[in-house]
């Protein structure tokens, strides 16, 4: 066969464009069953190849074709279709696929199944491939018409005098210019179309070229397509085979699919089974639980009975009572609870009570012979340890047999108490005997020293007088009021009677704590009260008793306001620690020692009342002894007031009154005791000075305020200024005088003319007034110094005094300093004269020294 070859030329652009074309062709994927698959693979490429690359690729596809029919193996193609497929490449129009007719003539024809089924596939696929080829067509046109906008004409543009119509035929027939906007717009943004026509090419000069480039890559093309012919067949036969595999998993998965279905519910059904199952399982293990439980619970086996029975009362045998007690609850808890009686429980009855008779018998002889061997206070405090190991016992015996556990508890009670009473009775023996006493009858506030150690009083001088209304030793015991009270024991060291009462307290105090808490540990006892009362009922009433007989003899005010306070204080303890059983003996002892402590107070204040200056001793103008012993005595009731925890009580409030009464008889013996000694009013005053200041002194000591100590200061600054006022009279006494006459008219308070006439004609008064001060001021000073040491014992108090004299000594030589700048002026020159700065400063000079 022979074709006009087109036109060669160099067209690099369009061979290149045409192998990247060829080697990025794709194969569709439809499915075969005989020679003709071949046939259908290639005429699917040429028409895809046809649709891409225009007449090259539609003669390239024909030939591509007929390479592959020529592969097909057994069923070769006839010369009819060889010849349509050679005219079809040398034609120009685009590929048509072959007609039923010539398959049949090709192919040796089909069943009518067959072609029935063909058709329809190839009419659905011509279909579908028509809508994507117009769908890709216009995204091409869509993505040239992109791309190539702004590269058409450039910047300048293109003219219509740089086109040539001259070969053009618009005479012959009308033309269609409604798509020539588009085409030129679409010839403008081709770059390589623009350049050939801004080099002024010949258009079909190039066109020849152009095709004859095509035609060299088209042979090259239909060589490549014939060398790929084996490996397409190979393809396809590997795709049908793998097409009837997938077609028999597909029947499997059918089964398998049906089969799962029935399983499903196989499933079901057997869950429903089991879940019936289940319920019935779990009924008849929970019937079997309850029924192996109460087997357990109202058998009795060999070894409990023999426990129980014969068995030694230990740890052991504690578990099977215990086990055992547990029986006989659950015997009757079923009994209460059911109207019918259980024949096994009516059956296991009588066994069950035998064996509680045998168990509360046992229980018993253990627990009495533990208490009848508790012979001393020691074994005692160790078998508690006992019994509260073994408390379970008691615990059977009291829901058992109630009868036996009274019993039981009486025993105790009656031993208990008697040791209890022994043990006490060896304490208060001891204290008895280490005890002394500190003050008798004559030991008050305003009995004269004679008589409390005469010889006439039937009593022995008592060895620590100052203890009597000082602290004294008993202020170990205001320190170490919350410790630990020390044992009794016989050392042989005498103490006063408050050491041995807070050791006997704080004993009976600490026995009851554990009593109370082994009573109501062991004997189940809720409120140990009264069960405390009936242990400890003769030990209280032997304290009673030894307290009683103290307080009937005793005038030691302090001692007995020592104990009100170590009552109450341990009362309160035991109310912390939630133990009542000692209130009552508390308050009754609190009552007793308050009434005893107002009489021997009332005692003190009515001796001071009746007390004779006469019979008082004193040495010049130091502080009386019985103004010491005040003192003392009001330092130790604040002491101890401080340490009540109620301080509203009626008992403070009955204090405070007395303690005004002591005060005001105590100022009324001072001033008969300096009328009696005394003879002049300056005796008078330092001596009353000289005891107020050891009053307040004695309290500053321990940092005690009260009513009392702030009258006595009010009195002390009184008499202090009467003090000083007296001194600078009897140094000073015309400077004075004269200041206070005249000192008013520099105040303003006198601004009369005949005052100021009276002032001006006693220049030589003042003048004499100034040179006296000048030469005296000095000598009279240390004179007053001398005085005030030799008159007052405190240093403190003499300084303080001897400050306020200065001071207003100072105040009066201001004013005369005053008057004579104002009404002298011509003194102010004197050699007598001293500026009031200058003798400010001298004068506090000549106090520092002093000092």
């Amino acid at each position: 066969m022979s074709t006009s070859m087109p036109d060669q030329s160099n067209s690099s652009e369009v061979i290149s464009k045409s192998s990247k074309l060829r080697s990025s062709a794709v194969i569709p994927s439809v499915p075969y069953n005989s020679g003709c698959n071949c046939f259908w693979i290639s005429a699917n490429l040429a028409r895809s190849a046809a649709s891409s690359c225009s007449f090259f690729f539609r003669a390239s596809s024909s030939l591509f074709c007929l390479a592959l029919a020529c592969a097909c193996g057994d069923n070769p193609p006839n010369k009819a279709f060889l010849s349509c497929s050679l005219e079809s490449w040398m034609n120009p129009e685009p590929f048509a696929a072959p007609s039923e007719h010539e398959r049949n003539a090709l192919f040796g024809g089909l069943s009518p199944q067959a072609q029935a089924k063909a058709k329809q596939k190839r009419e659905e696929e011509a279909r579908k491939k028509k809508e994507q080829e117009e769908a890709a067509e216009r995204a091409r046109l869509a993505e040239i018409q992109k791309q190539l906008q702004p590269e058409l004409y450039g910047t300048e543009g293109i003219t219509a005098d740089d086109l040539n119509f001259d070969d053009l035929d618009m005479t012959s027939e009308e033309l269609d210019w409604s798509g020539i906007d588009v085409d030129m717009t679409n010839l403008k943004r081709n770059s390589h179309i623009l350049k050939i026509i801004m080099e002024g090419a010949d258009l079909r000069s190039y066109s020849k070229q152009v095709d004859q480039d095509l035609w060299e890559v088209q042979q090259g093309t239909i060589s490549d397509y014939l060398q790929e012919s084996k490996a397409i067949a190979v393809l396809y036969e590997q795709m049908t085979a793998s097409d009837t595999v997938l077609g028999q998993i597909e029947d499997i998965l059918s089964r398998f699919q049906t089969d799962i279905g029935n399983v499903g519910s196989e499933i079901k059904k057997l869950q429903d089974e089991c879940y019936l199952h289940q319920i019935g399982l779990t009924n008849r293990k929970g019937v079997q639980k309850k029924v192996k439980q109460f087997i357990e619970d109202v058998s009795v086996s060999d070894d409990l009975q023999k426990v129980i029975s014969h068995g030694e009362v230990n740890s052991i045998y504690l578990r099977y009572l215990t086990e055992f007690n547990k029986k006989m609850a659950y015997v009757e808890s079923h009994k209460m609870a059911s109207n019918n009686q259980i024949r096994s429980i009516a059956d296991i009855e009588p066994d069950l009570e035998d064996l509680k008779y045998k168990a509360v018998k046992k229980v018993k002889s253990f627990l009495l012979q533990v208490l009848y061997a508790s012979k001393t206070y020691d074994l005692m405090k160790k078998n508690h340890l006992t019994l509260l190991e073994y408390n379970y016992l008691y615990q059977f015996l009291f829901k058992h047999a109630p009868d036996v556990a009274n019993e039981v508890k009486n025993v105790y009670k009656d031993t208990a108490g008697k040791l209890y009473i022994g043990y006490f009775k060896a304490a208060v023996a001891t204290a008895t005997k280490l005890q002394y006493e500190i003050a008798n009858k004559n030991d008050l506030l305003g009995i004269e020293e004679g008589r409390m150690s005469s010889i006439f009083s039937g009593r022995k001088p008592i060895k620590n007088k100052t203890s009597v209304f000082a602290m004294g030793v008993r202020q170990q015991m205001v320190d170490e009021m919350d410790e630990i009270a020390p044992a009794l024991v016989d050392d042989g060291e005498k103490k006063p009677y408050e050491f041995f009462f807070k050791s006997l307290l704080y004993l009976l105090m600490q026995s009851v704590t554990v009593e109370t808490k082994f009573t109501q540990d062991f004997f189940l006892v809720d409120d140990g009260n009264s069960f405390d009362t009936d242990i400890f009922g003769r030990v209280l009433q032997m304290y009673n008793e030894n307290i009683d007989y103290y307080i009937s003899t005793t005038y030691d005010s302090i001692a007995v306001f020592l104990m009100i306070v170590l009552v109450s204080k341990y009362k309160s303890i035991m109310n912390k620690r939630l133990i009542y059983g000692l209130d009552s003996f508390f308050d009754g002892i609190y009552q007793k020692l308050a009434s005893r402590f107002f009489q021997v107070f009332d005692l003190n204040v009515q001796s001071v009342k009746t007390a004779q200056a006469k019979d008082l001793s004193s040495v010049d103008f130091a502080p009386h002894y019985v103004t010491r012993r005040y003192a003392e005595f009001q330092v130790s009731i604040l002491t101890l007031a401080n340490l009540l925890e109620d301080k509203d009580s009626n008992f403070m409030k009955q204090l405070n009154q007395q303690m005004g009464k002591l005060r005001e008889e105590i100022e009324k013996l001072l001033i008969r005791l300096a009328d009696s000694k005394h003879k002049d009013w300056r005796s008078k005053t330092i001596f009353l000075m000289n005891n107020y200041d050891l009053i307040l002194n004695v309290m500053g000591e321990k940092n005690l305020t009260s009513a009392e100590t702030a009258q006595f200061q009010k009195l002390l600054d009184i008499k202090g200024t009467d003090y000083a006022g007296d001194e600078l009279n009897r140094s000073f006494g015309r400077l004075i005088t004269f200041v206070k006459d005249y000192g008013q008219h520099v105040s303003g308070k006198d601004t009369s003319p005949t005052g100021e006439e009276k002032i001006s004609a006693r220049e030589d008064e003042v003048e004499s007034l100034l040179k006296e001060f000048h030469y005296n001021w000095k000598p009279e000073l240390d004179k007053i110094h001398q005085n005030i040491i030799k008159n007052f014992s405190n240093f403190k108090n003499g300084m303080k005094i001897f400050r306020n004299i200065i001071e207003e000594l100072l105040q009066a030589y201001s004013v005369f300093v005053k008057i004579i700048k104002k009404y002298f002026k011509n003194l102010r020159m004197s050699k007598y004269f001293t500026p009031e700065t200058e003798i400010t400063y001298e004068m506090r000079k000549h106090f520092v020294n002093f000092e």
